[in-house]
Parts: C-alpha cells; sequence; structure tokens
C-alpha cells in the first residue's frame, strides 16, 4: 500500500503494519495516522514502543489484551534480525500466521526492512518510498486551498523539484511561504524563487542546464552565487553529476532500473535525458576526464581552489560547442 492509500484504508486497522521507505518524512506521518485512528483513550496502558528487542519479546507484547480501549498499539523500531536467524523466522511467522486480533503491532523500519522481504503477503506494507511528482504536486495545491491560496500546478512543481520531493522540506517551505501571503492570495515564481531554499543538488542541476542550453552568462552567475554560500563543492559536485550523465547516456537500462541505480527519481533521469541529447558520450567522457584531472590539480597545488568552479565551467562550455 503507498503512503497516500493509507488514509482510506484505516477505517478497518489490520493487525499487522510494516512502514518503512526512504522518506522518513512519510514514515512518521504514516505511524501518526495510524496512532489516530486508533483513538486509545488510555495510551499509556495500551501503547507499547520497542527497540533492540528480539522476536519472543515483540510476542509478548503483542498477546497482551488492552485495558478499556479496544486495540493495543505496538511499535516495533527497525526490527531486522540476521537473515539466517531460523529461531527469529520461526516465531515471527507462527504469530503472522494467527496475530491478536486486539492488537495492532507496527514494524516501523526506517533504515533496513530486508527481513520482511517474504512476508510482505502476511502484512500491510506501507510503502513511504518518495511520492511521484503528480501526487506532490496535488499535495502542495491541496494544502495552499486549504490556506485560501491559490497555487499554479507549474509553481507547485517547481517546489517540488527546489526540494527533489522531499516531503520534510515541501511541507517546511509551504509553511514559510503561507507566513509570508497570510489567509490569501497567489504563489508565484518570483516568491518560490526569493523564498524557497533550494536543495544543492537542484542547485548543481540547474548549473549543468545552463551549460547543456550554452547559457554562459546565467552559469557563470550561478557559480558566483554558489561560491559565495560556500556551503558545495561545486567542482566535486559538477564532477558526480556529469560522470551520472555519461553513465546515462551509455547505459542500456530502463528509467527505473537507472533510477534504483543511482538513486535517484525516475523523473530525474527523464530530466538527464534531456540534457545528454546534445552531448556525445565522448564529449561526456572528455567533461568527466577534464574535471577530475582539475579536480586532481587541485590536491597536488597545481590550480588554486577558489577560480577552479568558473574555469571548469568555462572548458565545459568549450568541449560542449567543440
Amino acid at each position: 500500500m503507498k503512503f497516500i492509500e493509507l488514509s482510506k484504508n484505516l477505517s478497518n486497522l489490520a493487525p499487522v503494519y510494516l512502514i518503512s521507505g526512504e522518506d522518513r518524512y512519510l514514515c512518521y506521518g504514516a505511524l501518526n495516522q495510524i496512532q489516530t485512528a486508533m483513538n486509545l483513550s488510555m495510551p499509556e496502558l495500551n501503547s507499547i514502543k520497542l527497540s533492540q528487542v528480539d522476536a519472543e519479546q515483540i510476542v509478548t507484547a503483542s498477546n497482551v489484551f488492552p485495558f478499556v480501549d479496544a486495540k493495543r498499539l505496538v511499535i516495533v523500531d527497525n526490527y531486522c534480525p540476521k537473515a539466517n536467524d531460523k529461531k527469529q523466522k520461526e516465531i515471527i511467522e507462527r504469530y503472522l500466521s494467527e496475530p491478536m486480533q486486539s492488537t495492532v503491532l507496527v514494524f516501523f523500519n526506517l533504515d533496513d526492512d530486508s527481513f520482511f522481504r517474504n512476508y510482505k503477503d502476511k502484512i500491510v506494507h506501507i510503502d513511504c518510498n518518495k511520492l511521484e511528482p503528480a501526487s506532490i504536486i496535488n499535495y502542495i495545491i491541496k494544502t495552499f486551498e486549504k490556506n485560501n491560496i491559490n497555487c499554479p500546478s507549474n509553481v507547485a512543481n517547481l517546489i517540488d523539484m527546489y526540494c527533489l520531493s522531499d516531503m520534510q522540506r515541501i511541507t517546511g517551505e509551504i509553511d514559510k511561504i503561507v507566513s509570508y501571503l497570510g489567509n490569501g492570495g497567489t504563489v508565484t515564481e518570483k516568491i518560490v524563487d526569493s523564498l524557497v531554499v533550494q536543495d544543492k543538488e537542484y542547485q548543481i542541476f540547474s548549473l549543468t542546464e545552463y551549460i547543456a542550453k550554452n547559457d554562459s552568462a546565467r552559469a557563470l552567475d550561478l557559480v558566483d552565487v554558489l561560491g559565495r554560500k560556500g556551503n558545495l563543492s561545486i567542482l566535486a559536485s559538477l564532477y558526480n553529476a556529469y560522470r551520472r550523465l555519461l553513465y546515462v547516456c551509455i547505459s542500456p537500462y530502463s528509467e527505473q532500473e537507472l533510477s534504483k541505480m543511482l538513486g535517484v527519481k525516475e523523473f530525474a533521469i527523464k530530466m538527464m535525458k534531456n540534457q545528454i541529447r546534445i552531448y556525445t558520450p565522448k564529449k561526456l567522457k572528455k567533461i568527466v576526464d577534464y574535471l577530475e584531472e582539475l579536480e586532481s590539480g587541485i590536491k597536488k597545488g597545481k590550480v588554486k581552489e577558489d577560480i577552479t568552479a568558473k574555469l571548469a565551467v568555462i572548458q565545459i562550455l568549450k568541449i560542449r560547442n567543440s
């Protein structure tokens, strides 16, 4: 079950849930929704959180009847025993085959859910991986609407891109814009540009996009801005970005496979593919080799670090136009 489907499925609580995924904001949001749906009148007696426990302790806690409330909540943090631990498997399998119906057992696995790979048909798995852009854009628009604020879809998309689909950052930026506009108004691109802090990775994508479009003035201006902020190694980030572009360019894998291999969303792969249309694999390889050589020169003291970013952009533009 995707996170966005959870709220519609909480009228009849399941006996066992697994919450996992890369977006921690969604993970905590899913847990909060389950806790709210249970509406415990005596949480101090009917709710328990366990960590660093074994299967026997989990089952013991789960097999306790609730007091006054209809249900009891048991939350287990990051339970993931070794794959070859047969005893743990047997105990958990036995419980999953006949779970306590008055208990809602939640495995809250932020770090690793591999233990449950073969049990996801016996539990309700809440997938908290990053949402698709369409879902995020809809969330942004609806959230602004609750504050009588209009947000066009293209502006909502800009907020999503600046935050790289990180829901925690998106929520924080929405709150900031709501505070700025008050109760009413319209969110514009200008407001987003002035208020929303762009993710570092998105800033580097913007830089490579300007280079791809042969917009040297904006590319060099952005280098100046990033240099003044002083919180980003521009050269190292450029090297990683072009190495990734080269990989996407020569790889035979699908967008979905590439997104998993590179640890980015599929829409990021699509944006990369738009950029590489103006490059040949040979040019991308030449850029990657140049950036690697430049970074080596800094380490050896042959090149001053404070001027390398602009030098790199100028040289990449020359390679692009060659």
